[in-house]
Formats: C-alpha cells, sequence, structure tokens
C-alpha cells in the first residue's frame, strides 16, 4: 500500500528541500520539458539504500517529481555528493520550520564543507603543505622561541578579525629557514577559506617569476596579463619566498606591478621571506659593515617595495633553529 504525502514526506528531507528550491526557482525552469517516465531506481547512484527504499513505497508522481528536480538542479551544475548525507539526502539543502510556522530550505552543513574543501583546491597549496592548519603549527618543542608562539597568536588574531577590522592588510612573516613561515602562512589561507568563506590563492615567488617569463614565449598561448590576473583579484594571496629570485631591474618592476595592484585594491597579502626587514645595503655608509652584512630584504626587492610593505603588512617576526634540521629531519620509518 501506498505512503500518504503526509507520511512520506518526513522520511525525504532531500525531498523537501528539492521542492522548495524548484518552486523558487520555477520561472527559470519552464523551458524544461517534463519527463514522461521516471527512470528506475537503480539508476541515480546518488540515491541511497534508505531513501530508495522509501522511494520504493512511494507513489508515482513522488517518484517521478524527486527524479525531475534532481535533474533540474543537476542542470544548474549543483553538484550531488557521491555519499549522500544523512541529512539532507545529497540534497545540499535541509528544510527548517521557522518560528511564525512556514517552513524554509537552508544550506546543509555537508554543502558548507563541500564548498570550503573545493575552495581550498582552488587556493593551488602545494600537496607538501596541504597539512598545514594552525592547530598543527607546533611551538612547545624543545629549544623553541617564544617569537614562535607570539606569531601563532597574531596569526590566530587575524584570522579572527578578518575582513572588517584587518581593513584589507595582510601579515609579513620574516625569519631564518625553518622556524615555519610557510606553514603559518598556509594555515591561515586554509582558516581564511575555510572559517571566513575568503578565496585564497598560494603563489611561491620564484614559480610565479618563472611563470610570468614564461609567458613572453612565441610558442605559448597564455599572456602575463592571464598569469598575474588570478594574483590581482585573490582576496587572500600567500606569497611564498618573497625575494628568493635573483634582484633584476625586471624582477623589481614585476614585484612593483603585482603589490602595487594588490595595495591600491585594498586586497589581503601575506608574504613570508627568509630576508632581515631592512634597507638594502647601499643605504648603509659603512663599507665596512656593507662587507660583512648579509642581504637584506630591502637588497632583493627594492627599497621603495620595502617600504610599500609596512604599509601593506603587520610585520612578524620570527626567530629560532631551524625546525626540518632539529626536529622533522626525513627519515623512512
Amino acid at each position: 500500500m501506498f505512503l500518504s504525502r503526509c507520511e512520506l514526506e518526513p522520511r525525504l528531507p532531500g525531498l523537501q528541500a528539492l521542492v522548495l528550491v524548484y518552486h523558487q526557482r520555477r520561472p527559470q525552469n519552464r523551458s524544461h520539458r517534463t519527463p514522461t517516465h521516471p527512470p528506475s531506481l537503480a539508476q541515480p547512484a546518488q540515491v541511497s539504500h534508505s531513501l530508495r527504499s522509501v522511494l520504493t513505497d512511494a507513489p508515482r508522481p513522488t517518484r517521478l517529481r524527486y527524479w525531475n528536480l534532481t535533474h533540474k538542479l543537476r542542470e544548474e551544475k549543483i553538484p550531488m555528493p557521491e555519499t549522500l548525507c544523512p541529512i539532507c539526502e545529497g540534497a545540499g539543502l535541509r528544510v527548517v520550520e521557522r518560528a511564525d510556522g512556514t517552513r524554509a530550505a537552508q544550506p546543509c552543513p555537508c554543502r558548507i564543507a563541500r564548498r570550503s574543501s573545493r575552495m581550498i583546491e582552488q587556493a593551488r597549496i602545494p600537496q607538501r603543505y596541504a597539512h598545514c592548519t594552525l592547530d598543527e603549527y607546533v611551538t612547545n618543542f624543545a629549544g623553541a622561541n617564544r617569537s614562535l608562539a607570539t606569531a601563532l597568536v597574531q596569526a590566530r588574531n587575524f584570522v579572527r578579525a578578518y575582513p572588517f577590522e584587518t581593513n584589507g592588510n595582510g601579515l609579513l612573516l620574516t625569519g631564518s629557514i625553518g622556524v615555519g613561515k610557510t606553514h603559518l602562512a598556509v594555515g591561515m589561507l586554509q582558516a581564511l577559506v575555510a572559517d571566513r568563506g575568503a578565496k585564497g590563492l598560494f603563489f611561491d615567488y620564484r614559480d610565479l617569476l618563472k611563470q610570468v617569463q614564461n609567458s613572453y614565449n612565441r610558442n605559448v598561448d597564455v599572456t602575463e596579463l592571464e598569469i598575474l590576473a588570478p594574483v590581482f583579484e585573490a582576496e587572500v594571496l600567500v606569497l611564498d619566498e618573497l625575494g628568493a629570485s635573483k634582484p633584476t631591474d625586471w624582477v623589481w618592476d614585476t614585484v612593483a606591478h603585482i603589490l602595487n595592484t594588490r595595495y591600491n585594491d585594498r586586497r589581503t597579502t601575506i608574504i613570508t621571506t627568509n630576508y632581515a626587514n631592512l634597507a638594502p645595503l647601499a643605504a648603509d655608509q659603512s663599507s665596512a659593515r656593507s662587507s660583512v652584512r648579509e642581504e637584506t630584504l630591502g637588497d632583493r626587492i627594492g627599497e621603495r617595495m620595502r617600504s610599500r610593505l609596512q604599509e601593506m603588512c603587520v610585520v612578524v617576526e620570527m626567530t629560532g633553529e631551524d625546525f626540518r634540521q632539529k626536529v622533522k629531519r626525513a627519515s623512512f620509518a
């Protein structure tokens, strides 16, 4: 015996959500023709066993409506998960009852999680750093410098304040190799994407310059502007290893183009560098000191751009021993 609509719909949360979405979008869907015959229940791969068993007892019009609405949403490129969520049955929406007794469709937590996962994939975080989160950032190992814990607190506060209190400013993480600058930058990027809904992008400074140089090759179809467009437009950009490439006039012009564009658009930029946040050697009048002093960020990107960074980013200085040498040496164990 067929189940009544009152008995069926409470057992089909996904169907209820699909019905609400369909009626909201109905004016856009009038051109679609309704299939005359519903497919076999075994056809839609996304139909769970529990939902299939309920649909088996459903009247034919209800089965047809479920399939037709699902088909329409797929045509609008709303992804259906391979493993169905027990809350929404794969619809991506759940039905909630408002205080006034009316019902409305709201995004299901599984849909929000899938969106965050897609946005993190689009951020182009290298596989090597995919595990890097703020929670995984270690500051309590033997011999750890206090500046690492302070940097972690600043990173968490930055994520919490984004975007209203940060006002388009970013962070400049400086320090010697192996203190965790890239880990912290990627951790902030993942948190900003997942928790704050920001559209982010990760780029290694050297790789970015090589891609721009490669665009000058006549055999390459992509242009310099096409390569730089995502860098300009990203809400949050992580630029790793700033200053790592040998400085030339072309490098300085390219860096200036990137930083000035993001500065003018008030877009957040998180930068890591191994070079001290100091003026170039040429600004030091002591030739004796110049001969022994290590290169600075001003040497690598030019003092004009280093000065611009002081206005774009809050400087976070990180000091300590090389974590990779001290704690995380490679092994087969």
